[in-house]
């Protein structure tokens, strides 16, 4: 699959990333993760908010616990992450990138970002194969605005 990078995953949308694959991915990145709840968060571009809503439904599927934390910068989503000690975040972006394009860049607890060889190719692997996990009992979704904390975390 093309749209995984060295450090993130991003394509054309709806040509390269679409909903549906946006959803397998978060189930994917739940069991790669080994994530029991996840931080999302997500730019302003117009994809954004349906690939997001996607992303979180394969989330909550595979059993993950979701914190949306809606529009916010990269930097806000990984101080959210590290700030409510999660098992990992999700930002939906595709950057510097043209706006036909979208895409999400990891982190792992601690707000450790996610590479290639370090998890990114295990979750090209699992969606390539569909091997994709599925809870019994989805997970939880809540919505956080963080923005407060964030201004007072900068002064």
């Amino acid at each position: 699959m093309g749209i995984f990078k060295a450090y993130d995953i991003r394509g054309i949308v709806p040509t390269e990333l679409n909903e549906e694959l946006a959803a397998q991915i978060g189930r994917a990145a739940v069991a790669v993760l080994k994530a029991g709840c996840l931080v999302v968060g997500r730019d302003v571009r117009a994809s954004g908010e349906n690939l997001s809503a996607a992303l979180i439904r394969g989330a909550l599927a595979a059993g993950a616990d979701v914190i949306d934390i809606g529009p916010c910068t990269t930097p806000m989503n990984y101080f959210a992450v590290g700030a409510m000690n999660t098992d990992g975040g999700v930002m939906v972006t595709a950057s510097h990138n043209p706006p036909e394009y979208n895409g999400f860049k990891f982190s792992a607890a601690g707000a450790r970002p996610v590479s290639y060889e370090t998890g990114l190719g295990q979750m090209e692997k699992l969606v390539a194969d569909g091997k994709l996990p599925s809870a019994s009992k989805p997970g939880t979704l809540m919505d956080k605005d963080v923005r407060a904390e964030y201004r007072q975390h900068l002064a």
